[in-house]
């Protein structure tokens, strides 16, 4: 056989072997970028979903926070969680190949020669230093300037019309700046930093073939080593050099996923103070209950001000706390001055707060048929309310779907559709809102728009009266329902509160707690309570604190 025929032989081999080699590249990397790319993407997408249902089982108290403003868990979700794929999914499989690489390559080194292989390592710990220092460049605070950016430009974005009537863009270009931007200085010493770090890596390579040439020279001298030897153990740990500073790289996106898996974990671990679902849930049906609540000397700072008292003590009539029994199927009126309590009495009966009494008093805090609300989960409560407040807050779905949201935890896991359309008319009629939503072209399947934008004033509270008379609730909380209305709206909607306050499913007339500045909507009250400061001051029946002349008849001659 002829050398001809030889080299051909062993070119077609070698053709053979790269061809195969190609081949099962192919299969290994397809498979390789669909597992890993599947491996993240559903990684993050359950993140994203477990911080989101964390979100929401915080207590109300946690969203008071500066830091948990809507803006910012807004950012968290949008930013914090994609950052987490720099660690995962394509970049992990990346780093997982380099890893190997370096590995075998510094193995192949060793084998021609450990002399040059061990010159060429002492190099490595200097690359691995620079992509610390270049880990460091993307600090923490980087982050958190991003995260309060995407808060101050949600609240003024939201705010967009009073913004302007203000002529005050100038004002929050300047607050954006000082608050979502680096400083000139730390931006500058974020540039040295990567310079010097740059230089130092791109220089290493140099310094590195100065040493290896020296040595290689010196050990062909000596006959330890021949040029191929030397030429195969340095190609190999310059192939190790290069996979390493590939690495690197990835250093910055690193300390990226690093800050935002620390956000999101701090976030997923915390055990709110007030778990929606933590307490007992009575088996007592709900027009089982009588809807009595009592007060007993109740006393509370929001947790964000705990140096302010909202409902104090030595009061005239109590010692020790704000204390009143609200009867069964009676409709009591809270009113006093803006500051002095009534809405957080509202927020208190629904257990978005606990009061500042000791759990352990026996004779302190809220009773609802003589069960201190303590005891029991706070959905379990909120169940038995119906709540219409002085913002609707409708969603950005049909009429049909916002009013049919009122039963949704009776639902969990179904769609709204599956309420009865029966139902949602009959507490749309209670409403006052059948007839315009009947005129309208699309009737209960009109979208409202967002935050109902869509729908006048009126409108919108007429449909949060029936989201809240959709469950048939045994006790109904209003919270100042008709303060943003004009007169007519406040006349139809007034009409369409005194219908609700009556009678609920039974036949028994509904408990109603009503907070109110206008003194005309309590006026059909059977009870009205004057807080002021955070104190009760006085109660009774509308027409007999009228008579008494008291501070009841000094709010209302004030009007």
């Amino acid at each position: 056989m002829n050398d001809s025929t030889v080299r051909s032989e062993r070119t077609t081999v070698v053709s053979a072997a790269y061809g195969g080699l190609a081949v099962l590249r192919l299969a290994f990397f397809t498979i390789n970028g669909y597992a890993f790319g599947v491996a993240g993407g559903k990684l993050t997408t359950r993140c994203r979903q477990l911080l989101f249902e964390t979100f929401l089982k915080q207590e109300v108290g946690w969203f008071d926070k500066a830091e948990n403003q809507p803006g910012a868990l807004t950012g968290r979700l949008a930013a914090d969680v994609p950052t987490l794929q720099n660690l995962t999914g394509r970049r992990l499989a990346s780093l997982l190949e380099t890893f190997v690489l370096i590995v075998t390559s510094v193995l192949i080194a060793f084998i021609y020669s450990w002399q040059i292989a061990l010159l060429s390592l002492a190099y490595f710990p200097v690359l691995v230093l620079a992509g610390m220092f270049e880990m460091q460049s993307w600090s923490a605070e980087v982050t958190r300037k991003g995260v309060k950016g995407a808060a101050l430009a949600q609240e003024v974005f939201s705010a967009s019309k009073t913004v302007s009537a203000l002529q005050a863009e100038d004002h929050f270009n300047k607050k954006y700046d000082s608050q979502a931007l680096l400083s000139e200085k730390k931006i500058l010493k974020g540039v040295a930093r990567y310079a010097l770090v740059n230089g130092i890596a791109n220089s290493l390579m140099s310094f590195e073939f100065s040493g290896v040439f020296y040595l290689g020279g010196y050990l062909l001298e000596k006959g330890d080593i021949n040029l191929l030897q030397l030429l195969r153990s340095y190609s190999a740990i310059s192939f190790a050099a290069s996979n390493l500073g590939y690495a690197a790289s990835f250093a910055p996106d690193a300390k990226k996923a690093s800050v935002a898996s620390k956000a999101i974990f701090e976030v997923l671990h915390r055990h709110p103070h007030l778990a929606p679902d933590e307490g007992d849930f009575p088996d007592l049906d709900k027009h089982a209950l009588s809807g009595k609540i009592a007060f007993k000397s109740l006393k509370f700072r929001y947790p964000t001000r705990k140096q302010v008292p909202v409902l104090k003590v030595n009061s005239h009539f109590v010692h020790g706390g704000f204390t009143f029994t609200v009867p069964a199927g009676k409709s009591v009126a809270l009113v006093g001055q803006s500051g002095c309590g009534k809405s957080t009495v509202l927020q208190l009966i629904q257990r978005f707060y606990d009061p500042s009494n000791s759990h352990n008093a026996m004779d302190e805090g809220i009773f609802l048929d003589s069960r201190n609300i303590r005891d029991v989960a706070p959905n379990w409560i909120r169940r038995q309310f119906g709540v219409v407040s002085q913002e609707p807050n409708l969603l950005d779905l049909t009429i049909r779907e916002n009013i049919a949201y009122g039963l949704n935890y009776l639902q969990e896991e179904d769609n709204a559709s599956e309420i009865s359309m029966e139902r949602i008319i009959e507490a749309a009629r209670l409403a006052n809102a059948h007839n315009f939503i009947s005129e309208l072209p699309e009737g209960y399947e009109t979208r409202v728009g967002p935050r109902g934008s869509r729908l006048s004033g009126g409108q919108k509270q007429r449909i949060a009266i029936a989201r809240a008379l959709v469950r048939k609730p045994r006790l109904l909380l209003l919270d100042e329902a008709t303060a943003a209305l004009d007169a007519e709206s406040e006349r139809i909607v007034q009409a369409a509160l005194e219908e609700a306050m009556k009678k609920s499913e039974g036949g028994a007339r509904r408990t109603c707690l009503v907070v109110a500045h206008r003194l005309s909507t309590v006026e059909n009250c059977d009870l009205v309570v004057v807080l002021d400061k955070g104190r009760a001051v006085e109660w009774g029946s509308p027409a007999a604190l009228l008579e008494a002349k008291g501070a009841y008849y000094a709010l209302h001659n004030a009007v």
